[in-house]
């Protein structure tokens, strides 16, 4: 049993897998695209990311959002949709454009590679707490609760 786990760990180690940020992890650089596609890239400076990987999730988080633009930009917080689970020609037809409505950069994960490094609770958005991208604190909120935070601050 001991030494299939440890086959299990090294394998998984050695093929790449990737588990989802906790506290004290350090984020990679991450170049994103965003719906207007610009490259955005989150650096040091990022205080916190907005994960959502549920499309009725991302639309809440994105009207809640659409009333945050400055203090999006003010406090570096960065809003991560996860779409790639969406067929690219959906994405690009529908879902991409009907995003660019939105005054204020959505980043768009569209690999899975990229999105391991994120965890998703079903009808939840993740908000890591950020500093010098290391991770201090990874929270579970329902989209009203991400208001209430965001009215805090």
């Amino acid at each position: 049993m001991r030494r299939g786990l440890f086959l299990l760990t090294f394998l998984c180690s050695f093929l790449g897998a990737v588990t989802p940020l906790q506290p004290h992890d350090r984020v990679p650089t991450l170049n994103l695209l965003d719906q207007y596609d610009h490259t955005v890239t989150i650096d040091k400076d990022a205080r916190f990311l907005i994960y959502t990987a549920q499309k009725d999730v991302a639309l809440e988080v994105a009207n809640i959002l659409e009333q945050k633009e400055q203090l999006l930009r003010a406090k570096k917080i960065y809003f991560l949709s996860d779409i790639s689970d969406i067929p690219s020609f959906i994405a690009s037809w529908f879902a991409i454009p009907k995003m660019r409505s939105y005054p204020f950069s959505i980043l768009l994960i569209q690999q899975e590679q990229i999105s391991d490094y994120f965890g998703a609770t079903e009808g939840h958005v993740t908000l890591y707490s950020l500093e010098q991208s290391k991770v201090q604190k990874v929270v579970s909120l329902t989209p009203t609760q991400l208001k209430q935070f965001l009215e805090q601050l």
